[in-house]
């Protein structure tokens, strides 16, 4: 009896020894476990914090996507914002999968500077083409060293490169999806770029920053002046200068040193932002804002019906979308053609008629305006005809203003964005050569 109750005792310690050795095990097991999911939190918390310092020490002024914003610029379906990346989605390209092109548009930075992306990423396999305005590529990237566990891919291009600071970006890889941590952009300046921004002094002549179509050109032994000869030609700088607040102000000495007159003018070609050249035509007709109302006109005809009878002269343009407070100025929505014949019809029906047929029909009720003839394309801060030996100095000082809505020599106009200085020189008599001396060509900005 005794043996069978030491048995049942011993059996009955056991097994409570088994029952607190298993609450030991998953009491261990849940502890590491609890370690362990901290210890990944953690893990995760110093890349963010490692990252982040990364991408402080590129320094102020740069630009950074990543999965709290990207959805603002990319809104294709195709790009999936995620708690701490996104990825970007690609469809098959013959042996690699691609993405569709990509666009950024940029703000505060101009065509003087350089752009660099930088792509961190989770895909190793993967690159990146940066593309211009007509999808052609600028730049493509390159490896770069890696940052922890994540990939890095750069590349570096010229902003003069793209239109109006906007350009797309494609994705290419052997996989279906690329996951970025960060995108970053950084801007420096581009030493070699064709635009100038302030301040600065551009001495054209000595430092070979001119183009020119004279039939003869020569510099001097030391490369102070430049002489040249034609029956008319230009020297254009070749740098574009971008305004802002400052002032421009030229200098330069003209010596006719040929056997005839010549007459020469002195100034700037202004430029909108998209690069069109603005001048005499985007004056309206008079200085006078007339607006006019589009009654009826039909495709490949060469008569628009407008509702009031305005001022004119052979040689004017018609501008379309024109507004009451001018903020369509400068307009360059020209129809195609001049201005030959302007018929009343009744009070409320004028018929304008042009030198050739309207390709497309206007919509009934867009408003127009009479604009000034085709005239000067540059805005001469300086001209006078100069006779054989007679040597002239110009010096002007010009600036912007936005109020400014009229294309003159007061001020460059709202609307331009650059300028480039130039030089004419037109013979008096068309059938003969005249020559110049062109010395101490500067311009500051």
């Amino acid at each position: 009896m005794n043996k069978e109750k030491k048995k049942n005792d011993l059996m009955k310690n056991n097994s409570i020894l088994k029952s607190v050795l298993f609450l030991l095990v998953s009491l261990c097991s849940w502890t590491a476990l609890g370690q362990n999911t901290t210890g990944v939190q953690n893990t995760s918390e110093s890349n963010e914090k490692l990252l982040q310092q990364y991408i402080q020490s590129k320094g102020a002024g740069i630009i950074t996507f990543d999965a709290s914003n990207i959805k603002q610029f990319w809104t294709e379906r195709s790009i999936i914002s995620k708690d701490n990346s996104f990825d970007v989605l690609l469809t098959s390209d013959q042996n690699e999968f691609k993405s569709n092109p990509l666009k950024l548009q940029l703000a505060n930075v101009n065509e003087s500077q350089d752009c660099k992306i930088e792509i961190i990423a989770s895909t190793s396999d993967f690159d990146f083409s940066v593309l211009n305005n007509k999808l052609k590529t600028i730049s493509s990237s390159s490896s770069e060293e890696k940052f922890m566990h994540y990939s890095i891919k750069s590349s570096t291009f010229h902003l003069e490169d793209t239109k109006n600071i906007s350009f797309f970006i494609t994705f290419t890889s052997k996989t279906e999806i690329v996951s970025i941590k960060h995108i970053i952009l950084s801007f420096f300046q581009n030493k070699d770029s064709s635009f100038l921004v302030h301040p600065g002094l551009l001495n054209i002549i000595e430092n070979d920053d001119y183009t020119t179509d004279a039939t003869s050109k020569k510099k001097d032994g030391l490369g102070h002046s430049l002489t040249a000869s034609g029956k008319w030609f230009g020297i254009r700088s070749k740098k574009k200068i971008i305004l802002d607040d400052n002032e421009l102000t030229n200098s330069v000495t003209i010596k006719n040193i040929g056997e005839n007159p010549t007459d020469i003018y002195f100034g700037y070609i202004p430029y909108t932002k998209n690069g069109q050249n603005i001048h005499n035509r985007n004056n309206p007709y008079k200085d006078t804002n007339t607006i006019l109302t589009v009654v009826s006109s039909e495709a490949n005809s060469n008569i628009i019906v407008v509702d009031s009878y305005p001022e004119w002269e052979t040689g004017c343009f018609l501008a379309l979308n024109a507004k009451e407070d001018m903020s369509d100025f400068p307009n360059f929505n020209f129809v195609d053609g001049k201005i030959t014949e302007v018929r009343k019809i009744d009070d409320t029906h004028t018929e304008i008629i042009f030198d050739k047929p309207i390709k497309s029909k206007l919509k009934t009720g867009t408003k127009a305006r009479i604009h000034s003839k085709h005239g000067s394309t540059y805005l001469y801060t300086d001209k006078k005809r100069l006779d054989p030996g007679e040597e002239v100095t110009f010096s002007s000082t010009i600036k912007k203003d936005e109020e400014y809505i009229q294309y003159g020599t007061k001020a460059f106009s709202r609307g331009t964005y650059y300028v480039i200085p130039i030089i004419l020189s037109y013979s008096v008599n068309k059938e003969k050569d005249n020559k110049i001396i062109i010395s101490d060509f500067t311009v500051s900005y």
